[in-house]
């Protein structure tokens, strides 16, 4: 029943299951190293457009302001997705999170995908409860008679 797991590859005996794991484990680290340094990325980009938007009133010039406003915001837009308004240019906690929220729920995707290809790779050590149906011709029974031995 394990046979059925196994597959010759490169003249060598080689788990299915465990090697499905070792790809999804690789990718899954990849993945999940990219959406960390989203996430981090985001974060700095949000605390950036905060300290932008705080040194517009520094310059006295109404174009220079809007520009530097477009500026921050379209930054902001590209990280995170989200739209800023210029009546009220500052980010709200629930902006916030909301920004960061999409780039968290990746992170934790990635790291349940990494948990399930630990378990393909361990899988080596599992007995799968996989049952199949053979059928065998029953083999007429011999039964054995008891002989006294004759004593000479």
């Amino acid at each position: 029943m394990r046979k059925l797991f196994y597959s010759r590859v490169a003249g060598r005996n080689v788990h299915l299951p465990k090697m499905v794991g070792a790809f999804i484990i690789v990718a899954t680290i990849l993945m999940f190293a990219q959406s960390a340094s989203s996430l981090f990325d985001a974060r700095d980009v949000m605390v950036y457009y905060q300290t932008c938007i705080t040194d517009l009133g520094k310059t006295a010039d109404i174009l220079q302001q809007q520009s530097q406003f477009e500026f921050c915001s379209n930054q902001l837009y590209n990280a995170t997705g989200l739209v800023v308004r210029a009546d009220s240019p500052m980010l709200t906690y629930r902006q916030f999170f909301i920004g960061l929220s999409g780039k968290l729920a990746a992170l934790l995707f990635w790291l349940a995908v990494l948990i399930a290809g630990y378990f393909l790779y361990r899988s080596d050590r599992l007995l799968a409860p996989i049952e199949s149906a053979v059928s065998v011709p029953a083999a007429e029974e011999k039964k054995f008679a008891f002989r006294k031995k004759k004593i000479a």
